[in-house]
């Protein structure tokens, strides 16, 4: 009777998760900045809690410096992103010009080695490959569009957190382990991004700026994110030297970094704490990518942890958690 009891569960769980998906699929709009806000406050109110018992700061206190913690981070994260947009839009027809024009040039230097392809696919699929880079860009970029909202939900969040709210096990955990994740993702995904910086202004490459932004955010996205972001160079590099030893030595020094740090660094200071499968982050990863795009993507892991730990807690769902962490038996 108790199995029986534990398959209705789960089917009844299977059930309100298929109907709860199609709800955020069809609000996305005003969850996703609403995600954030509780992402980000999730982050904050570890820290709250820190400064008041470590620090002996009054909460009104503790509030006030972490109100301002946000505005400052806004506004400096809103700089660096205008000044990427703004770059990469003063640039972006007069590389997709240059990068049509090599791609001819490529085709014409194949025929001439007898190696037969047609110029118009060839142009086609160049177009096609800016178009995913544009997407991809302007979807990294996008998670900012509602930007003042996201701000204006986390301050309501940190001034409604009362003293009297009563503690609570589940959520204290939640917000430890995402603090956790992003306080080390952050601080790895920086340093990625400013040492591709460093090699891309070394070698002269231009929109160097825009491509060490760009990797820093798509460096929470995990796997594919780190993937984009080694291959982020390249056109740029094609249209300005073609192919030559430049292309070859910031890929190699690009790809070492991404390497070390996603599976070195990134294990090391991780470790088991998130207690995921990388099967089970590759099939949230394409499933909050499908009902979220992009920012989905970014918050696939926080997600996906926040999921196993709710469903370690009901006895009937114990199971589901065991998988996710790839325990079967």
């Amino acid at each position: 009777m108790d199995r029986i009891e534990k398959i209705n569960h789960i089917c009844l769980l299977f059930l309100a998760g298929t109907a709860f998906t199609l709800v955020l699929y069809a609000t996305k709009s005003v969850m996703v900045p609403f995600a954030f806000s509780v992402f980000i406050y999730s982050v904050i109110a570890p820290l709250l809690k820190k400064i008041q018992k470590k620090w002996k700061v009054p909460r009104p206190a503790a509030i006030g410096l972490a109100l301002a913690a946000v505005l400052g981070f806004s506004v400096i994260t809103f700089i660096f992103i205008s000044m990427s947009v703004k770059g990469f839009m003063m640039s972006a027809d007069l590389y997709t010009e240059k990068l049509q024009q090599f791609s001819t040039q490529f085709v014409d230097l194949l025929n001439l080695q007898g190696i037969n392809i047609d110029a118009d696919f060839v142009k086609n699929e160049t177009r096609q490959l800016l178009g995913v880079a544009g997407q991809l860009t302007s979807g990294v970029l996008n998670i900012f569009g509602d930007f003042i909202l996201v701000v204006i939900f986390v301050l309501f969040m940190i001034g409604g957190s009362g003293a009297r709210m009563k503690h609570n096990p589940l959520l204290d955990e939640i917000q430890d382990k995402i603090f956790q994740y992003v306080t080390y993702k952050s601080v790895l995904s920086i340093m990625t991004g400013v040492l591709v910086g460093v090699i891309l202004a070394a070698f002269n490459i231009e929109l160097a700026f825009l491509i060490a932004v760009l990797t820093i955010w798509l460096n929470f996205i995990p796997n594919f994110g780190s993937l984009v972001a080694s291959a982020l160079p390249i056109p740029v590099i094609l249209v300005e030297y073609g192919f030559d030893w430049r292309l070859v030595t910031v890929l190699t020094l690009v790809g070492a970094i991404q390497f070390i740090v996603g599976n070195i660094l990134e294990p090391k200071l991780l470790g088991d704490s998130m207690d995921l499968h990388p099967v089970t982050i590759l099939f949230f990863l394409v499933f909050w990518g499908v009902v979220w795009g992009i920012p989905g993507m970014f918050l696939a892991i926080p997600f996906t942890v926040i999921l196993k730990i709710v469903l370690s807690r009901i006895e009937s769902t114990k199971i589901l958690a065991e998988i996710l962490a790839g325990r079967f038996a």
